[in-house]
């Protein structure tokens, strides 16, 4: 919601002050974007302000759209989300069904074939790769 508003008064000051929206829009988003890779490289990788960024750069897109056009999107978008979350529960379930030792088995056969001469030590948690 105050992504928004934020964004709606950017645009109301910049017609009001007769400034280029277009050009101070992406300067401050671009600004958002190089803090928000920074935070996420030095500080924490769960920060949001890239997303942010990149979303108010599709925001953008949407300035003079009709209402219209921004509910079938926003549905487009919800729907995508449902599918996406039940594809993820889906692939939990099959995991679930699945035997994970039947699991375990397929991917260490996988593992055997990938390393080839290398061996595999279990040592208690830890697996010890020996040539």
């Amino acid at each position: 919601f105050m992504f928004g508003v934020g964004f709606a008064y950017q645009m109301k000051s910049a017609t009001r002050t007769g400034a280029s929206f277009k050009k101070r829009y992406f300067r401050r988003t671009f600004g958002l974007f190089v803090i928000g890779f920074l935070h996420i490289t030095l500080a924490f990788p769960g920060d949001i302000l890239v997303v942010y960024a990149l979303l108010g750069m599709v925001l953008y897109l949407y300035r003079n759209a009709s209402l219209k056009k921004i509910m079938i999107t926003g549905f487009v978008f919800i729907g995508l989300q449902i599918v996406i979350m039940c594809a993820v529960a889906f692939a939990v379930q099959m995991g679930m069904k699945f035997a994970p030792d039947d699991m375990l088995k397929e991917s260490e056969k996988c593992t055997r074939q990938l390393l080839g001469q290398w061996q595999c030590i279990k040592v208690g948690v830890l697996e010890i790769m020996l040539f």
